[in-house]
């Protein structure tokens, strides 16, 4: 009886086999292929991470309005720095400023930038050298560095002469003639950036101002451009020299209470003073002495 059972069921057990053999089941070991896209996704991010930290760890320079430049520059203590070539340089700069090539910033800071906590007021034609060059400069050390961009867009005054013509200009001493006399003059070292540009100008050619009387205690007449300034209320004296509103030179020979910037006092007693500028308007020379 039992083999008869075991018979019939025989071909139903064959059945259920072959059905089950049919079926798919995952492999319990990999191919490899996954295992080696997700190690290339995790050396992906790893890499950029590494290039974000290289980019985060660099110094930073900043970048400012040409507005925002002209604000600082008021400060004599900061800094403008043309990284054009000097031919460059010499068809026309902003006053004061030192020339700096891109090309010449190599691995070692430049020698005519010694502070590398200065403020840096960094330029070049149309902003592409400047950028360059600022960064450049961060990469040095520098931490206090501002770029502007081009000379192209500057509305500013602008100057001429090559970088030894200024550096031999600021040597030399600065003269003062009311028409036709020299008079003595003790310049302020206060005022070291404005007298410089100055220099810079009359280096060029001496600078002739025609004056006029004003108050029956002055006189004054202008320069033309503007100059560096640094005003404060002061009172002025006989034969004081100032600067007003950045393009006026203007010389005392009476009293008064006002914002200037100060430059210097003529050697000469008040009633000298009266005497060369009490009359009609009077020719005023800046020139250079060796």
């Amino acid at each position: 009886m039992k083999k008869i059972v075991f018979l019939m069921l025989f071909p139903l057990i064959l059945a259920c086999c072959s059905a089950g053999s049919g079926q798919e089941t995952e492999p319990l070991v990999s191919n490899g292929s996954e295992g080696q896209e997700t190690a290339a996704v995790t050396a992906e991010k790893e890499s950029d991470t590494t290039k974000e930290t290289d980019t985060d760890t660099r110094m930073k320079y900043r970048q400012i309005t040409q507005e925002e430049a002209k604000e600082l520059m008021k400060d004599a203590a900061n800094l403008v720095v043309d990284v054009r070539r000097p031919d460059e340089y010499a068809e026309g700069h902003i006053p004061g400023a030192v020339n700096v090539p891109n090309e010449e910033i190599g691995a070692e800071a430049p020698s005519v930038l010694p502070d590398r906590t200065q403020l840096l007021l960094v330029y070049c034609r149309s902003g592409r050298r400047s950028k360059e060059a600022s960064q450049k400069l961060a990469d040095l050390g520098y931490t206090n560095v501002y770029e502007f961009g081009g000379i192209l867009d500057w509305t500013g005054d602008v100057v001429t002469g090559t970088a030894e013509t200024e550096k031999s200009a600021a040597k030399r001493t600065i003269t003062l003639r009311i028409d036709s006399v020299e008079v003595p003059v003790a310049w302020s070292a206060g005022a070291a950036e404005t007298i410089d540009a100055l220099k810079a100008l009359a280096a060029e050619n001496p600078q002739t101002i025609k004056m006029s009387p004003y108050g029956g205690l002055e006189q004054g007449g202008s320069v033309g451009q503007s100059l560096p300034r640094k005003d404060v209320r002061i009172t002025t004296g006989a034969g004081d020299i100032v600067l007003y509103s950045g393009d006026q030179i203007v010389i005392f020979y009476g009293s008064n209470t006002w914002e200037y910037t100060y430059l210097g006092r003529i050697g000469l007693p008040a009633e000298n003073m009266k005497t060369l500028l009490g009359g009609e308007g009077v020719t005023v020379t800046f020139d250079l002495s060796e």
